[in-house]
């Protein structure tokens, strides 16, 4: 169920109040009407008033109801767990009034809570309460402008009514000013400060609701204004400075790219000469490796013939001696035959051929 307020102080309901009641009351469950009561201000209805005028105005409406509060609207809010705070909007004087007045109730509602704006029908745009108060008060038709209950009361608009308006009040002042002793050889006069000072405070609460909010408005927008200026002197002082950065950094960035290309060919340079160093000592070495070779093997080779022709020659001797002991033994056989049973063995011998063993 979600639960909404509308708050103002209703001095007097129009029909743009009412309006935005009746709407609201469609967008939520529960819409409650909160009369602000303020005790540092004379209001034309009472608050009991107001109430009662409010609950005859919206008695069609069953999700309505009509209380009273005094103090900040953020604690009745937070204490009663609402769940929107609903807010009329007229013209743009009303958004810079109400958006900074919800931007502070933001900070102080309960998590959760929002505000929620409504624009005003075109036909009631025009109508304040202030501006309906003084039309009254100087014979004015307002019969279309707020609700039937209202006009009922309409003798309280006149001025007869008001015991204390901003008129008298100035009246008061002059009277005292008027009154007052002058001092000697001059145009000025002697007051008492604390009670022109408490007269200013009567008359300044005294103001109707709009012209105050008016004030403030005012004062927000010059406030808004120097904030302005000081924002674009700001934006314009960093901006020179982005323009030097950016010109220094051009500078910065074309002596880093000439730095960048000698070290690159340096770089290149020394590339070359280290690939032809390189390439003669290898050629160097190998030289010297083929030389190297070629000693070794000049050596070993002609070592390893001399062993080999040795080891032959050696057995060419053994071969050539055996060969002289099996002629001299072949001739002996020849001149005395053995008895026949020995004579294969010398022949198996003599045909016998050499083995390995026998040569060595």
């Amino acid at each position: 169920m979600k639960r909404a307020i509308y708050s103002g102080s209703f001095d007097p309901m129009t029909n743009g109040h009412l309006d935005i009641m009746r709407r609201a009351s469609r967008m939520f469950d529960e819409l409650t009407i909160g009369v602000v009561h303020n005790p540092n201000k004379t209001p034309l209805f009472s608050v009991e008033e107001r109430v009662a005028m409010i609950e005859s105005a919206t008695s069609d409406l069953g999700n309505v109801s009509v209380d009273s509060f005094t103090g900040l609207l953020a604690d009745y809010v937070n204490e009663n767990k609402f769940d929107a705070v609903v807010r009329g909007l007229r013209a743009t004087s009303d958004f810079e009034y109400e958006i900074q007045m919800a931007q502070m109730n933001a900070e102080l509602f309960d998590k959760g809570i929002e505000s929620v704006f409504l624009m005003t029908s075109p036909e009631y745009s025009f109508i304040s309460s202030s501006m309906i108060k003084e039309v009254v008060s100087l014979g004015g038709n307002v019969e279309n402008l707020i609700p039937e209950i209202v006009l009922t009361e309409k003798k309280k608009f006149s001025k007869e009514e008001v015991s204390m308006t901003v008129l008298e009040l100035l009246e008061e002042l002059e009277e005292i000013i008027n009154t007052a002793p002058k001092v000697p050889l001059a145009s000025k006069v002697m007051v008492d400060a604390n009670e022109i000072l408490e007269l200013s405070k009567d008359i300044r609460l005294s103001l109707p609701d709009d012209v105050q909010q008016a004030k403030w408005v005012i004062d927000e927008k010059e406030r808004i204004h120097q904030d302005a200026r000081n924002e674009y002197e700001r934006i314009i002082v960093e901006a020179k400075k982005q323009a030097d950065t950016m010109v220094e950094s051009d500078v910065i960035t074309e002596r880093a790219k000439e730095v960048a290309g000698e070290i690159y060919r340096r770089a290149d340079e020394y590339s070359k000469n280290m690939r032809l160093r390189t390439y003669d000592y290898m050629n160097e070495v190998l030289s010297t490796f083929r030389d190297k070779m070629d000693d070794i093997n000049n050596h070993y080779f002609t070592s390893m013939y001399e062993d080999i022709d040795k080891h032959f020659s050696g057995i060419a001797g053994k071969i050539e001696s055996d060969l002289v002991e099996i002629q001299k033994m072949t001739e002996s056989t020849q001149e005395a035959p053995l008895p026949v049973h020995n004579i294969e063995a010398p022949v198996n011998s003599i045909e016998r051929e050499p083995e390995e063993e026998d040569l060595l």
